[in-house]
C-alpha cells in the first residue's frame, strides 16, 4: 500500500511541472533544436540510403522510436511537441521520485510531507528547468534514469541483488550494461554524470575495503562492456546511415576561457535554481522568488561545507555512515560535474546551463537527506514553503521565461506566417536561420522545406 505522504507529493509535484511547462509554452516559440530529429523523421528513408549526418557528438537516439510512433498517428503541431516534452519530464521525475524514495529509506529516513518537501521544491523550479524541459530532444529523462542506476549500484553495494536468483541477476547485469552504451552513444555526457561518478564510488568502496574485489571487478567490467555496447550502436547506426559530425565530444577549455566558465557555472547554477535575481527590479515578483531561493540554496551550500569537512584528515579511510557516504556522493556528484564543466569546452554560452542540471537533482536529495542532521529544521521547512509558493506564483508571469529575440514570436507567430505565405505561393523550398529552419519544415509538416543556414 503506498503512503499517502508519498502519493499526494507525487501528484503535486506532477501538477507543478505540467503546469510550469503549460504556462510557457503558451508564449514560448519552438526552434530548431525542439524537433531536430521529427523534422529528420519526415523525410528520412533508411532502407533507400538517405544520409543524416548530425552536428553534434549527442545523437539522442533513444527518443527516436517514440518520435518515430508518433508521427505515424499525429501531425506536427505545437500541440505535439508539448506532448512529447511534457511525457518525458513525467517520465523524469518519475525515475527520480522511485531514486528519491529509495534512498530516503535506505537512510532510515521517515516518508512525511516534510521530508518531501525538497522533492516539491525541485518540481516547482521555473524557467531554467522548464525552457530545457521543453526541449524533447535533449537530455531529461536519461537525467532520472541516472539516479535509477545511482539507486542499482547502492542495491548492489548493500547486497540487495544477492538474494535474487541468477535467472533475476543475469538479466538486470545485462539490461542495465546494454541500456548504459546505448545511453553512452545516444549522449557522451552520461560518462560523467552517471557512469564516471559510480567508477569513483565504487573505487573508493573497494580501497577502503568495503565491497570484495569481484564486486568491484564486476562493475568495472559492467561499465566497460556498455563502452563496447556504445561502439557496437555507433557502427550499427552507421550502416543505416547516422553519422556523427564530432567523435570528440569535449575538449579541455583554453586557459583564457577558464574565468569565463567559473562565471558561466555560477550563473548557470542561479538560473537553475531560480535563484537568479539580475537584472531584475528590487521588489518585483522575480527577485522575491529568486531570493527566496536564493536563500535556500545558500543553506544547502552550508551543509554541503558541513559534509565536506567531515572528511577531513583520517577520516578519508574510516568508514563512515551510510547518511555520510550517500551525502558525500552526491556532493561528489556535483562537484564532478561542475569540474567538467568548468575545465572543458562544453561551456559555450548561459544556455549551455542544461550541462549542470544533474546537479539539481543530486543537491536537492542531498539537502532532503541531510535535513534531519540540520539545525533549526522548522525555519528550513517553513522557507521550503516560501520558495515554493513564489515559484509558483511566478509560472503566470510569462515575461520571466522569455528568450532574447523572441518577444514578437510569440507561440511560433512569425513561422506559421511564413510558412502560410510560402504555402500561398507554391514555393516548396527554402532558406532559412539555424533557429527557424527545422521548426519551420516540421510545422510545415513537411510541405515546405528550409534549408538552415549558419
Amino acid at each position: 500500500m503506498v503512503a499517502a505522504p508519498v502519493a499526494v507529493v507525487f501528484v503535486v509535484s506532477a501538477f507543478l511541472v505540467v503546469l510550469n511547462l503549460l504556462t510557457i509554452h503558451h508564449f514560448r516559440p519552438y526552434n530548431s533544436d525542439d524537433v531536430s530529429w521529427q523534422n529528420i523523421l519526415l523525410t528520412w528513408r533508411p532502407h533507400n540510403g538517405h544520409q543524416v549526418i548530425l552536428g553534434g557528438s549527442d545523437s539522442f537516439i533513444v527518443k527516436v522510436p517514440f518520435f518515430w510512433l508518433l508521427g505515424h498517428f499525429f501531425e506536427p503541431s505545437r500541440r505535439l511537441i508539448f506532448a512529447e516534452a511534457t511525457f518525458f519530464a513525467l517520465l523524469s521525475l518519475s525515475l527520480y521520485y522511485y531514486a528519491f524514495l529509495y534512498f530516503l529509506k535506505k537512510l532510515k529516513i521517515e516518508r512525511t510531507y516534510l521530508t518531501l518537501l525538497p522533492f516539491v521544491w525541485f518540481a516547482s523550479f521555473g524557467f531554467g528547468i522548464g525552457q530545457m524541459s521543453l526541449n524533447p530532444i535533449l537530455r531529461n529523462f536519461e537525467l532520472g534514469l541516472s539516479f535509477v542506476y545511482f539507486a542499482l549500484a547502492a542495491k548492489l553495494y548493500y547486497k540487495e541483488l544477492d538474494g535474487l536468483s541468477k535467472w533475476v541477476n543475469w538479466p538486470i547485469g545485462i539490461c542495465a550494461t546494454v541500456l548504459a552504451g546505448v545511453l553512452v552513444f545516444n549522449d557522451p555526457y552520461f560518462l560523467y554524470f552517471t557512469l564516471g561518478p559510480i567508477a569513483l564510488l565504487y573505487l573508493y568502496l573497494y580501497i577502503t575495503k568495503r565491497v570484495s574485489r569481484a564486486k568491484a571487478g564486476l562493475l568495472a567490467g559492467s561499465i566497460l562492456a556498455s563502452m563496447v555496447v556504445a561502439k557496437a550502436v555507433e557502427v550499427l547506426a552507421g550502416k543505416v546511415g547516422l553519422h556523427l559530425a564530432f567523435k570528440q565530444p569535449i575538449q579541455f577549455v583554453t586557459f583564457d576561457g577558464l574565468w569565463n566558465n567559473v562565471s558561466l557555472a555560477i550563473h548557470g547554477l542561479l538560473v537553475i535554481f531560480g535563484a537568479d535575481f539580475f537584472g531584475q527590479n528590487v521588489l518585483s515578483l522575480n527577485s522575491v522568488s529568486a531570493f527566496l531561493d536564493l536563500v535556500v540554496l545558500g543553506l544547502l551550500g552550508l551543509q554541503l561545507v558541513r559534509t565536506i569537512k567531515s572528511w577531513r584528515g583520517s577520516k578519508l579511510l574510516d568508514k563512515p555512515s551510510d547518511l555520510l557516504l550517500w551525502r558525500s556522493f552526491l556532493v561528489g556528484v556535483t562537484l564532478l560535474v561542475l569540474a567538467v564543466y568548468i575545465f572543458s569546452n562544453v561551456a559555450v554560452d548561459l544556455y549551455s546551463y542544461r550541462y549542470l542540471i544533474i546537479s539539481v537533482y543530486a543537491l536537492v536529495l542531498f539537502l532532503a537527506i541531510s535535513l534531519r542532521s540540520a539545525r533549526y529544521q522548522g525555519w528550513i521547512y517553513g522557507l521550503l514553503c516560501l520558495a515554493i509558493v513564489g515559484n509558483f506564483l511566478l509560472f503566470f508571469n510569462h515575461n520571466a521565461g522569455a528568450q532574447p529575440g523572441s518577444a514578437n514570436n510569440v507561440a511560433n507567430s512569425e513561422n506559421k506566417f511564413l510558412i502560410d505565405t510560402l504555402a500561398s505561393t507554391g514555393i516548396t523550398k527554402g532558406y532559412a536561420t539555424y533557429w527557424d529552419g527545422n521548426i519551420n519544415s516540421y510545422l510545415s509538416k513537411g510541405h515546405t522545406e528550409f534549408l538552415p543556414i549558419i
